[in-house]
């Protein structure tokens, strides 16, 4: 139920009217960069001097309903096959929960053929995620 999220009142700011591209209207939808990437805002309001924007997405608060059709799968390898390199190991008594931002490495390879697909190490740039 929760696949866009909950309204989140800290999405909305306000931002000088000159700091929107020309011919910016309520409704428009502005794609800026924000500090993990690129991020979508929609023009809610718009002042005598300043605009206001709502970093929500789009269809926050709305069910989300999905039909999938598996077309087939494969066992997992065993566990031997697997890699993982710790970088740091943990405390063994905290854990991540859920809100907290999770940042990893991973090199991505099919099952069939080995051959790789995608590495973040490759990018230099590892993957970051947030939990839950």
């Amino acid at each position: 139920d929760d696949g866009f999220g909950q309204y989140d009142e800290n999405q909305i700011t306000e931002v000088p009217l000159d700091k929107l591209p020309e011919g910016s209207s309520v409704g428009t939808q502005l794609r800026v960069q924000g500090p993990n990437g690129p991020m979508v805002a929609q023009v809610k309001e718009l002042k005598e001097n300043s605009a206001v924007l709502d970093f929500n997405h789009p269809l926050v608060g709305l069910p989300l309903t999905m039909t999938v059709t598996l077309i087939s799968f494969e066992e997992a390898p065993p566990a031997t096959q697997l890699g993982v390199e710790t970088q740091k190991p943990g405390d063994g008594a905290t854990f991540p929960k859920k809100g907290d931002t999770l940042t990893m490495h991973y090199t991505g390879t099919l099952a069939s053929t080995g051959a790789k697909f995608d590495s973040s190490r490759d990018r230099g740039e590892p993957f970051k995620f947030q939990i839950g």
